[in-house]
């Protein structure tokens, strides 16, 4: 099957693994699926559910950046020391005008057309991420019911987080809208997923809001294969983290790849020929 898949290729040379745990700055309890990624890379991993991490110290003192949900992130040497605190940020509220939910009204925007396509990991812990916009229709009806889209994945029970972004005045992803952890799990295979968000009664803002999907290098969602390659005798061993996002061909650039606290719109194409690539969401919105 093929898929859409942004691979990004790092050497390291491995000195030590170095396992650690990222907790809290101020109640000292664990951070689960906090993100570590190599300083000007995107290679890295992602805590477990407990905090816990594990990576190869690099000979050169390569830094890495921490980050999760919630907090500020951290840029640190690599060493030995194997706790990592990280501050909590502050909520930023921006731009929404607060109203009383009503739930008389509803409207479904989007769609996830079947398709060949997929966003997928390529090894990094990254966030791919769809703008919304704001028109006159999701004015009035401007909170999040439910969410629906569909993945494809090669083991049990994979896991991801979806998040949700401000935009700034450059209308790129900005500050995250809430603070609560979504984190989805997902049957193998192709599955259409279907999330309810009523109780965190989140608003699309009037610049509109960026709904994303974080990737978690977790050992839950590895997959391991083997693979041949042209001219070259033999297999390799290849790994994968589940699962892929089902995406779509569409008629304009939409989609933003984060990592590292920075952002990119993804202009990459499917095919030479074929039309810019969308990740399929359909939201159901209530006044």
């Amino acid at each position: 099957m093929k898929k859409l898949i942004l691979l990004f290729l790092f050497t390291l040379s491995a000195a030590a693994q170095i396992k650690g745990v990222v907790k809290d700055s101020i109640t000292k309890e664990p951070i689960a699926y906090a993100a570590l990624v190599y300083e000007s890379t995107v290679i890295g991993t992602n805590a477990n559910l407990n905090g816990e991490f594990e990576l190869t110290k690099h000979e050169s003192n390569i830094k890495i950046i921490v980050s999760c949900l919630g907090y500020k992130s951290k840029t640190l040497q690599l060493s030995n020391i194997n706790e990592i605190y990280l501050s909590p940020k502050e909520e930023i509220i921006e731009e929404v005008v607060i109203t009383n939910r009503k739930n008389t009204s509803e409207i479904i925007i989007g769609n996830y057309k079947n398709s060949k396509m997929g966003f997928a990991n390529g090894g990094a812990s990254q966030i791919w991420a769809k703008f919304i916009k704001s028109t006159d229709e999701i004015k009035k009806h401007s909170f999040i019911k439910t969410i629906q889209f569909t993945t494809q994945s090669r083991v049990k029970n994979a896991k991801l987080k979806l998040r949700f972004f401000y935009a700034d005045n450059e209308g790129k992803p900005n500050d995250d809208v809430i603070f609560d952890e979504i984190i989805i799990t997902v049957r193998k295979g192709t599955n259409i997923n279907t999330i309810s968000l009523e109780q965190y009664n989140i608003q699309i803002p009037e610049k509109g809001i960026f709904i994303g999907f974080e990737n978690l290098i977790i050992e839950e969602n590895k997959y391991e294969y083997t693979f041949t390659q042209e001219g070259k005798k033999g297999k390799f061993k290849g790994i994968s983290y589940e699962p892929v996002i089902k995406g779509y061909e569409a008629n304009e650039y939409n989609i933003w790849n984060i990592k590292n606290d920075k952002s990119f719109l993804f202009n990459h194409k499917f095919k030479k020929d074929s039309k810019p690539i969308e990740l399929g969401i359909k939201l159901t919105l209530t006044n």
